[in-house]
């Protein structure tokens, strides 16, 4: 069985793109992409049935694109790879505070070096900003490039829907 080095999570909230997105990467840059969307409706008056006839679901695997697979290895060259759960990292008592309902979820969970380290890439919770090190500047840079592939494929899957 592959072992998975790197998952991604996303939903979104009443503003985010109208997609769910999980995608699994393996040790050998092989991947499973699992995207939930809604076909674009035709302006036809609302009709339930209709309307449940739009949702689709698509898994595609296959290896990655080579500049995600350069980023996941400038990941993994560094020794000790540590990336904070937020930006900024919160205190408990700050965990414990209040957050909207409808913020969405967004978040990536790695299992390098026989450890797992999570972080929510959710803007409520990722201030770009506060990225500094080279470590987390190449991570941002690996969050661009997945977030890019994740838009080109979905806009790829709707154009073949028309």
């Amino acid at each position: 069985m592959k072992s998975i080095i790197i998952e991604y999570n996303y939903s979104p909230s009443l503003t985010g793109k109208l997609r769910t997105v999980d995608i699994l990467i393996y040790e050998n840059f092989e991947f499973r992409f699992e995207i939930f969307y809604h076909k674009k409706p035709d302006g036809r008056p609302f009709d339930e049935r209709y309307y449940k006839s739009l949702r689709n679901h698509v898994e595609i695997n296959g290896k990655l694109p080579k500049k995600i697979i350069y980023d996941i290895e400038k990941l993994l060259s560094f020794k000790n790879f540590k990336i904070q759960r937020t930006y900024p990292e919160l205190t408990e008592e700050e965990k414990k505070q209040y957050e909207p309902n409808d913020i969405g979820n967004e978040y990536y969970t790695f299992f390098l070096n026989e450890n797992k380290y999570s972080v929510n890439v959710n803007p409520w919770y990722f201030n770009k900003k506060l990225l500094k090190t080279e470590q987390e500047l190449s991570f941002l840079k690996f969050h661009q490039n997945i977030l890019d592939w994740i838009d080109e494929t979905h806009d790829n899957l709707i154009r073949e829907e028309e």
